[in-house]
């Protein structure tokens, strides 16, 4: 039987006590549901209000894009009114310093060659040309830097393009009693000057440098040294022992630059290593001067854009963009550029930089043809000749010069105050075979050149009567009453020995700037009196103006500084020291023949008239190079037209002239039209002009419209005319766009009768 047992538990509550407790609990149900219905409201209005300022955002946001935009296109339409506005502005400066050039070349035609006129007028032909580079420069700037920037590729000479910024600094430095130099070391500028390239943008370069070195050097010197070299077929890349020194300097820079040590550049990227052709040199530049310098940690910046030195002191102004912009000229070059570090003790700063341009091989074989086509002393004329002729030339004269025999017998005397042009001088002199001594004061030339007839003469002779070089009895100098040396004893020893050693010719390089004039004329007045001593003597003076130099006989002015053209100078004066041929080797007499025909007296010129362009040389057969011509001048600008009108002339062209290109559609239709149809073809007694040159911008229709619609005139006819543009400036991309219209040659203003000459004979 099994029993089951349940347990109930009971609780029991007083009713008063659980009423009152449902009462509590009530109120605070209420209070809670009246807590959240609250929070709720509050949340909504909260978020209606953030709602609304999200729109009220979104809304001041989208209208700050709208007015962006507009302003973004307002810019837009600024710049780019901006850029047709500069455009247009650029075009009429350089339409006006293609006209104040103009008019100084066809003032310098005027005017005597050897004037102080003439060299003041070739002096601000290059301050112009100097202008119109500036304002390239700054055109160039933003090309740069957005990375469009395109480089030229024209023909030049080098050598030529270095004496220029030379020759235009020389004057500036003056000023401020220093010398600028072009120290040409090995002469192989000289020997490979002949290159494609761009020429403006590496004189931009010379130039910038030239101009800071001047600007910061208050004594001393300036120095450029340039070198050249066949590049390199294999990848450029730094190789050498010293390479810890300058780790951070490009990888293209060559071998030679690694050699020198402590060089700082900016580091370029890896993948700029560039494989050469064998048709590539590089040329190496230093430009050393001796002024204020960089200080070490300011030069990881100095190639900065807007970045200058930094020292309140020093007095400079300027806006910084100049070795920023050295810098990428020389990059699109495919070289570097870098600062190399001095010695101890040294003064200064100095810059080098390496490019890369195309050779141009000139034969050194040269043509009959190319000697007699120069009917005028080819060392005072060279200016005058293409450039591929001058080089011919110029390699002529160096290979004589090199030839054994060319230059034996001569020795030098050099009287010149400026350390570095003696050294230079003396160099190039002893690497010629030429004997030199040196007097290092004016008051020592006779005691020098007592020194050199005694020891030369006794060196070739054993006759008793003959002084010797320690007796300076024999050779005494005293001064007069103006404190001037005078030779005593010069005539005894001339009456006691002749010279008979094998140094017969005496070249005596004074500098007029170091030696008096009372002094000179001494030296002057004793040579006639040294027949006995030399078998000929000559005497080349070095001056910076001609007002100091005007009554000094000698056989050569030269002005300094002397750089390379200069150099051909004195060996064309040293070759008249050899004017029988009979003297000469057989090898070297055929050459000497030829560069005599074009050579018979060595003209006292200007500082450098051989780098001017201005307008073709007065010789009678080739006074009118143009005669018979017919020439359309289509050209809106009044002076620049009546330049070229007055070269044509002077050139023996018929010319006629318009002002824009409709007219010149309309001046060649009405000549079409009276042409037969029977006569075809492109003869030129065909022809109403032999050639035309167009203006490209212009008033009503521009040059670039005109030739196209010539063009579709022409093929109603058969015929065809030359049409030659004509430009203050041309960038690549214009050059492109002439020639697709149909222009056959383009022309940088002003017209230069050589170059007119050129491009004629290039489209015949």
């Amino acid at each position: 039987m099994i029993f089951f047992f349940l347990q109930v538990i009971v609780v029991a509550f007083p009713r008063k006590n659980f009423m009152l407790l449902l009462q509590k609990m009530k109120v605070t149900v209420v209070l809670l549901l009246s807590f959240f219905i609250l929070i709720a409201i509050i949340g909504s209005c909260i978020s209606s209000k953030l709602f609304r300022r999200l729109q009220r955002q979104k809304t001041y946001t989208l209208a700050n894009l709208i007015r962006q935009k507009e302003a973004t296109q307002q810019a837009e339409r600024k710049s780019m009114n901006k850029s047709i506005a500069f455009a247009s502005a650029s075009h009429d400066m350089r339409a006006s310093l293609a006209g104040i050039t103009g008019l100084l070349r066809l003032c310098h035609d005027d005017v005597f060659p050897d004037s102080d006129v003439a060299r003041n007028l070739v002096q601000m032909d290059q301050c112009a040309s100097k202008l119109l580079g500036i304002l390239n420069s700054v055109l160039d700037t933003s090309k740069v830097e957005a990375g469009k920037m395109q480089l030229e590729d024209v023909e030049f000479n080098m050598a030529q393009a270095i004496e220029e910024s030379i020759d235009l600094f020389h004057v500036v430095a003056l000023a401020k009693g220093i010398e600028v130099i072009w120290d040409p070391c090995d002469f192989s500028v000289l020997m490979s000057s002949n290159v494609r390239g761009d020429c403006r943008r590496f004189k931009q370069i010379l130039d910038n440098l030239l101009s800071n070195a001047v600007k910061f050097t208050s004594e001393g010197h300036v120095m450029v040294s340039a070198w050249a070299k066949k590049a390199r077929s294999k990848n450029s890349e730094l190789t050498s022992i010293q390479q810890s020194h300058f780790s951070n300097i490009s990888s293209s820079l060559s071998r030679w630059f690694c050699n020198i040590g402590g060089v700082y550049s900016t580091k370029r990227p890896h993948n700029s290593i560039i494989s050469r052709g064998e048709g590539d040199m590089e040329f190496i530049f230093e430009v050393d001067d001796t002024g204020i310098g960089i200080p070490k940690d300011q030069r990881s910046s100095i190639f900065e854009n807007y970045v200058q030195l930094k020292d309140s002191n020093l007095g400079y102004e300027g806006t910084g963009l100049g070795l920023g912009i050295v810098q990428s000229y020389v990059r699109l070059m495919d070289g570097d550029i870098g600062i190399k570090e001095k010695q101890p003790g040294e003064r200064g700063s100095c810059f080098i930089f390496n490019i890369f341009l195309k050779s141009i091989d000139v034969s050194s074989n040269n043509t009959e043809e190319d000697f007699n086509s120069c009917k005028f002393p080819i060392l005072n004329r060279l200016h005058s000749f293409s450039s591929k002729t001058r080089s011919k030339v110029q390699s002529s004269m160096l290979a004589m010069a090199m030839s054994e025999g060319v230059v034996d017998g001569i020795q030098c005397l050099l009287v010149i105050n400026s350390v570095e042009t003696r050294r230079i001088l003396k160099d190039w002199m002893r690497s010629l075979g030429v004997m030199v001594s040196v007097a290092q004061q004016p008051e020592k030339m006779f005691v020098v050149l007592k020194k050199m007839i005694h020891n030369y003469s006794a060196s070739e002779s054993d006759d008793p009567s003959l002084p010797s070089s320690g007796d300076d009895n024999e050779f005494s100098c005293s001064k007069d009453e103006n404190n001037q040396v005078l030779p005593h004893s010069i005539k005894d020893i001339s009456k006691k020995a002749s010279f008979k050693g094998s140094y017969k010719y005496l070249l005596a390089i004074i500098d007029l700037s170091f030696v008096n004039f009372s002094e000179m004329h001494n030296f002057i007045s004793w040579l006639p009196k040294s027949s006995n001593f030399f078998h000929q003597y000559k005497v080349i003076c070095l001056t910076d103006s001609t007002a100091s130099c005007s009554q000094i006989p000698c056989d050569l002015m030269l002005y300094k500084p002397i750089h390379g053209s200069r150099f051909y100078k004195i060996l064309g004066l040293m070759q008249e020291f050899r004017q029988k041929t009979e003297e000469l080797k057989p090898e070297i007499a055929e050459e000497s023949i030829k560069i005599n025909k074009l050579e018979k007296r060595i003209l006292l010129n200007s500082a450098y008239t051989q780098q001017n362009n201005f307008g073709v040389f007065k010789d009678e057969s080739v006074k009118e190079p143009l005669c018979g011509m017919n020439i359309l001048l289509v050209e809106d600008t009044l002076i620049l037209r009546q330049i070229a009108l007055k070269l044509l002339s002077r050139s023996g062209a018929r010319v006629k002239f318009v002002d824009n290109g409709l007219e010149a559609l309309n001046v060649v239709k009405n000549a079409l039209k009276e042409i037969s149809p029977i006569s075809e073809g492109r003869s030129s007694r065909h022809l109403p002009f032999d050639f035309i040159l167009m203006d490209c911008q212009m008033p009503t229709m521009d040059g670039y419209e005109a030739t196209k619609c010539i063009r579709a005139e022409e093929m109603k006819y058969g015929i065809y005319i030359p049409i030659i543009a004509l430009s203050a400036h041309a960038t690549p991309d214009e050059t492109k766009k002439m020639l697709l219209c149909g222009m056959d040659f383009h022309l940088t203003k002003p017209l230069e009768i050589n170059k007119l000459l050129e491009a004629i004979k290039l489209i015949s």
